[in-house]
């Protein structure tokens, strides 16, 4: 384990967080930000959204969105290569994830592009910006580009949700949870759900540590009707790629090439038919995470390729 991990793992395990042994129990209110001890909150119209913003630097900032679970802690470790390079960098936790609220509302791609782009304003960042989403985070990117394309500077997709031919169609309607199905899917998924995130490693042995990172959330009321809205809400991102297939700004995709969780295979055909300009950066020996498995060469691809930040 590198020190910059180290230090990371460290700093995430002094932050309080709640006791494992009661899922849902805990609620994000205001007592509950008074003790995180990162970061910041912005009061936005749907919640609280907690955020790490470093804008000393130059260039075009860097916006970092994760995906569906695990929430903002997945980029510590491009957050602060990010910072080092003198790269204005901001990360949050979507709705229902992390230290942000957890609303009793549906949970959709317009609900999460929504946030970010009024966590840009409420921060005052108006230029452009090199936005980048992981997994998830790439359909939300891809809703926000659709929207908002002059704020895009480039757009990077990491291992991306929202390019798989077997999505259903965009024009559904709200899919709503009930408690009961909230209680059933906690009952049934809670207990397993730290232990698979070990599913987006190729080499899983190599981060035994991860699971615990992850078990604090499993205590915070509504993080199971926000998981459990968002699948049923998930949709096909067809409308939107088209249109950032007919934008002019720079599109890049990072890939592991052993990625199980969104295989690249499954995506390429779409990708190649909606966004033909696309430029592909795929990475060996790695899984769902290259950020992390093999960050030395997703530095390179991001940072000297694509930023152009060596």
């Amino acid at each position: 384990m590198s020190l910059l991990l180290s230090i990371l793992i460290t700093s995430w395990a002094m932050t309080p967080h709640p006791s494992t042994d009661d899922y849902d129990s805990i609620t994000k209110d205001s007592a509950f930000r008074k003790t995180i001890s990162t970061g910041a909150f912005a009061g936005l119209t749907t919640g609280h959204v907690y955020y790490e913003y470093s804008k000393k630097g130059s260039g075009s900032p860097l916006v970092l969105v994760h995906g569906f679970s695990v929430p903002s802690y997945i980029w510590d470790s491009t957050f602060v290569k990010a910072k080092a390079r003198g790269i204005p960098v901001l990360r949050l936790d979507l709705y229902g994830r992390g230290f942000s609220d957890n609303p009793d509302v549906p949970y959709n791609v317009e609900l999460f592009a929504n946030q970010v782009v009024g966590l840009l304003d409420h921060l005052g960042i108006d230029e452009s910006v090199h936005l980048m989403g992981l997994s998830m985070g790439g359909a939300v990117i891809s809703q926000i580009a659709a929207q908002h394309p002059k704020r895009i500077k480039t757009l990077i997709y990491v291992d991306p949700a929202g390019f798989r031919p077997s999505l259903r169609s965009t024009k559904t309607q709200t899919q709503i949870v009930t408690p009961s199905e909230v209680e059933t899917f906690i009952r049934q998924d809670f207990p397993t759900r730290s232990q698979s995130q070990m599913g987006d490693f190729f080499q899983p042995d190599l981060y035994d540590y991860w699971p615990a990172l992850y078990e604090p959330l499993l205590n915070h009321k509504g993080f199971g009707r926000a998981l459990l809205s968002t699948m049923k809400n998930s949709r096909s991102m067809e409308l939107e790629n088209k249109v950032v297939g007919r934008a002019t700004y720079p599109v890049h995709f990072i890939w592991g090439a052993q990625d199980q969780v969104c295989p690249l295979d499954e995506a390429q055909a779409q990708i190649r038919k909606w966004i033909p300009r696309y430029q592909l950066h795929v990475i060996d020996q790695c899984g769902h995470l290259p950020h992390i498995e093999q960050a030395p060469k997703f530095d390179a691809a991001l940072f000297q390729k694509i930023l152009n930040r060596p």
